[in-house]
């Protein structure tokens, strides 16, 4: 990227989406609060200056990825300054107005610069600072509050009406958990102009996770060959909506990395950045019904960071309809490795109930011409209670040719016993299904389910076979995931990531 598409950006532009924090531009201890000017500061105001950057500025990985213009906007800044303990010192909260551009040299840099926060009259002088952007929270939000304070902070970030959020970028160095970027003697001014020569940098990163679904150019559709009421059938199954559920609705305000002991590169000092997280932890996740899954259906979604296990892991759920090529999609049910329509399944079900039921064999219509009962079952039969008051007998309507037919009672039992007797079928309702797939974290070679702040995740849907889930409501929430036992059913995924950090995902629906 050009510096020329970095100017056109109308914010804050942070170029990749995940995003640590960095001190650059250090100078020695004595460069500057050693001289007699600065020592007159602690008499009066003092002066930082402050940059914000991404991960890796001049060196961006290859698999990084520039936001959006809305994504990198900054609406709102707020600076909260700590000493060595992380005791509060200050806060302040600064005109993203006066916010510049400049190049930041070798590659695709971008730094906001002419921040500068004034210190008035400090007694202490603060040995860190935390960048918290577009959060909604002012300076009485964080007054007194220490930087555990902060990190105990959670909210939910979905609504990006006032900015995407963005805090530092937390990663580990020789040991350390650096959350807040440190602050040397040089960065302390007495003047504006010498705070600008010398100003901290930090890396911040977006507190929300990015994903997007794309249907391959050659996705692969393969159906099912079935006997649908002993007839030879195909049935396959057409995609008709996209969502990322089991997601979690909220995330930590700082990305915590506390107690990660993982013996993989999870973290990355070099660039300022970590590919890891510990996730805020709900008592619930987020999900949602088949018919939601459709009527909002998307191919683009942000998410809270999710690194609770596979169990409970941000999933991509895939609502399709099971029909036959050509024709409309109609409820189906699988019942004994058999494929019934509802009348079919009617059919089946009427002849097991023929023992438990009285019948007449003609009837009188209202022209006062006979009609012989049929001995075909496709005709329906109806069994239900012959009234709200009486629930104990059953009555039994033969329909024939639309027509109902007389019938003795059949007592409740026997008509029950039969009807419990019965096996469990699957049914897809008007020919709902739906496929899933966890999305995964593929970073340095790992397989985890998890989905991290800060890293875009593209899944690429490149086949699907089989039917799929059955779905017997679509009004009720799909909250476990699985798979019919008989069914070949199957996902294919291939995941790709990249650093705004971006995830790929090429996600076969089998």
């Amino acid at each position: 990227m050009t510096k020329t598409n970095y100017m056109k950006t109308k914010g804050l532009f942070l170029s990749a989406l995940m995003m640590g924090a960095v001190l650059a531009g250090c100078s020695s201890d004595n460069d500057v609060m050693n001289n007699e000017e600065n020592k007159s500061a602690a008499k009066g105001d003092s002066y930082i200056a402050v940059n914000i950057v991404n991960p890796g500025v001049g060196s961006r990985a290859a698999d990084d990825a520039v936001g959006a213009d809305e994504e990198n906007e900054v609406k709102s800044a707020l600076f909260v300054f700590f000493n060595d303990n992380g005791g509060f010192v200050q806060a302040e909260s600064v005109d993203v107005s006066e916010f510049s551009w400049n190049d930041g040299g070798e590659g695709p840099a971008s730094k906001v610069s002419n921040a500068v926060i004034v210190l008035s009259k400090p007694t202490t002088y603060p040995s860190k600072v935390v960048a918290l952007l577009n959060t909604g929270l002012s300076v009485a939000d964080v007054d007194k509050k220490s930087l555990s304070d902060i990190q105990g902070i959670s909210s939910d970030y979905i609504d990006t009406t006032k900015g995407f959020a963005m805090s530092n970028s937390a990663y580990l160095q020789d040991g350390n958990n650096m959350v807040a970027t440190p602050l040397t003697d040089a960065n302390i001014q007495s003047s504006e102009d010498l705070a600008k020569q010398n100003p901290v940098t930090i890396t911040v990163e977006r507190v929300l996770a990015k994903v997007s679904i794309e249907e391959n150019e050659s996705l692969s559709v393969t159906g099912k060959d079935v006997k649908l009421d002993g007839a030879n059938i195909t049935l396959e199954p057409e995609i008709v909506g996209y969502q990322i559920v089991q997601t979690n609705p909220k995330s930590y305000l700082l990305k915590n990395i506390d107690g990660i002991n993982a013996t993989w590169n999870w973290s990355d000092a070099a660039n300022f950045r970590s590919y890891w997280a510990n996730s805020w932890v709900p008592q619930a996740y987020t999900f949602y019904s088949y018919k939601e899954v459709v009527e909002g259906s998307t191919n683009l979604a942000y998410c809270h960071e999710n690194t609770s296990g596979a169990e409970t892991a941000t999933t991509l759920l895939v609502a399709a309809k099971i029909k036959a090529e050509g024709e409309d999609a109609e409820t189906i049910i699988k019942y004994k490795g058999m494929y019934y329509t509802e009348k079919g399944l009617n059919t089946y079900i009427n002849s097991q109930l023929s023992e438990c039921y009285y019948t007449v064999d003609a009837y009188t219509d209202e022209q006062g011409q006979t009609v012989t009962k049929s001995n075909d079952w496709s005709n329906y039969l109806k069994v239900q209670a012959s009234s709200e008051e009486d629930a104990k007998p059953w009555a039994v309507e033969i329909v024939l040719d639309g027509q109902p037919a007389t019938a003795k009672e059949v007592e409740v039992a026997a008509a029950q016993a039969i009807i419990n007797g019965l096996d469990k079928g699957m049914q897809w309702t008007d020919g709902d299904a739906y496929f899933y797939v966890p999305i995964k974290h593929n970073v340095a070679g790992q397989d985890l389910e998890g989905v991290v702040r800060n890293h875009f995740y593209q899944l690429s849907v490149n086949s699907i076979s089989g039917l799929g889930t059955p779905v017997y409501d679509p009004s009720e929430k799909i909250e476990f995931f699985e798979k019919p036992t008989d069914e070949e059913y199957y996902i294919a995924a291939k995941i790709q990531i990249l650093k705004w950090n971006m995830v790929s995902q090429d996600v076969a629906l089998e």
